[in-house]
């Protein structure tokens, strides 16, 4: 029977319910996304591991890649400008993700006005400094990296600090920086915890502005340098990768390390994977319709096919068996007949619906049951295995979870 719209021509066929909910679903995915405000709920973060922002997905990535511009960099950067945009274009490929990339230069001219200078030259994809693009953008001097009488052209630490919180990041996108250095943190000048510093004051512009640190320390310094380089990544979301020396950077290397950058710049992941334990349902055939019953080489029999829950706090949903087959005990078909057809065949091949089976009540397990006809023509005698292929079900289980408070201020009227 034919479900009507009420008050119009009685061909208009209403709409099912699932196409009303996907249109609703769509409509305020859309709408809910524009919303900017968020309330905080009053439980542990922990709780809620894939963010808790109803659906507000990103847009992309925006993504700074920032290279220190000292002397013993401009070998690399040139290598890096030639491969960067195939291995750019390849890595986000890998997750589907839409990157918004911008390569900079560590400002090294000490006055947070536009440098005289390009690095390494103009045809260079690091061909902008990253204070002259914070400049561009509206940003005003003195910046992190300025003043203090070192090397600015190693200030990586600093100049991370400096877009954190300057830059005007895109609305909607994730925020990544990528910084490659074959230094200190700080600079050749500095120290041990100079460095250490310069991660730290990193860590905290970058955790303050939702920003995700990636880093390439290409020469090794030690241990020690290369713990502030993990410790800036480990701990704002990125990954950092280490390489021995200038000769190994290849495409290869720049299509992973892009490909972190690019598919982790929202975090390591959005979802969240929980540990299932192994749920299944019972399954049992029968058939005969009498102890003298038997299956013979040519024979047909009427086979009950029946799933059963026996727990009592989930529900088996939308369960099928893609197909059923008579194989041998090796795993084989059964021989066909000169006619080229099967001599022993399950009708129907499946697939068999099963629906929803509930929860076991009062100690009797939950069934359903469905019929299927095993065909015998001249199946050799000897042991034979039906075995039931792709069995599928969606497990439902009710939680009950305990209040959760969201805090809202009222301003004045």
């Amino acid at each position: 029977m034919e479900k009507t719209v009420i008050g119009a021509s009685s061909d208009l066929v209403a709409p099912s319910c699932k196409d009303v909910n996907s249109e609703v679903n769509t409509t305020l995915a859309e709408k809910c996304k524009a919303k900017v405000k968020h309330m905080t709920a009053k439980h542990k973060e922990e709780d809620c591991p894939c963010g808790g922002k109803g659906g507000n997905a990103s847009e992309g990535v925006e993504l700074l890649v920032l290279i220190d511009s000292s002397g013993s960099m401009r070998s690399p950067a040139r290598v890096i400008s030639e491969i960067a945009p195939r291995a750019e274009a390849l890595a986000a490929e890998r997750c589907a993700a839409k990157a918004d990339v911008t390569y900079l230069f560590v400002d090294g001219n000490d006055k947070g006005d536009e440098p005289t200078r390009v690095f390494p030259d103009s045809t260079s994809i690091f061909n902008q400094s990253h204070e002259s693009f914070l400049i561009a953008g509206g940003a005003s001097a003195p910046f992190y990296s300025d003043g203090d009488g070192q090397d600015d052209s190693e200030q990586g630490g600093k100049a991370i600090s400096d877009l954190c919180e300057e830059h005007k990041w895109k609305e909607g996108y994730c925020r990544a920086i990528l910084y490659i250095s074959d230094e200190r943190l700080d600079s050749d000048w500095g120290t041990d915890a100079d460095s250490l510093a310069a991660a730290e004051q990193a860590i905290a512009a970058a955790n303050a502005n939702q920003v995700s640190i990636f880093t390439h320390h290409i020469v090794a310094r030690g241990p020690v340098i290369q713990s502030h380089y993990q410790k800036m990544s480990d701990e704002t979301g990125g990954t950092s990768v280490f390489s021995g020396s200038h000769s190994d950077i290849s495409e290869a290397l720049y299509v992973d390390i892009l490909s972190a950058a690019i598919c982790g710049g929202c975090g390591e992941s959005q979802c969240a994977s929980i540990e299932m334990p192994d749920i299944h349902p019972c399954v049992h055939i029968s058939w005969g319709d009498s102890d003298c019953d038997g299956i013979e080489g040519d024979d047909h029999e009427e086979l009950c096919i029946t799933v059963c829950n026996c727990y009592d706090n989930v529900e088996f949903s939308n369960l099928q068996i893609a197909s059923i087959m008579v194989m041998d005990a090796s795993g084989r078909l059964p021989p066909n007949l000169p006619d080229g057809s099967p001599s022993s065949q399950v009708y129907p091949l499946g697939p068999i619906c099963f629906g929803d089976i509930g929860p076991c009540v009062d100690g009797e397990e939950t069934c359903v049951s469905r019929n299927a006809v095993i065909i015998n023509r001249g199946l050799p005698p000897g042991e034979w295995t039906i075995r039931l292929v792709g069995m599928c079900f969606d497990i439902t289980h009710p939680y009950h979870n305990s209040i959760q408070d969201f805090t809202f201020n009222v301003c004045k009227n």
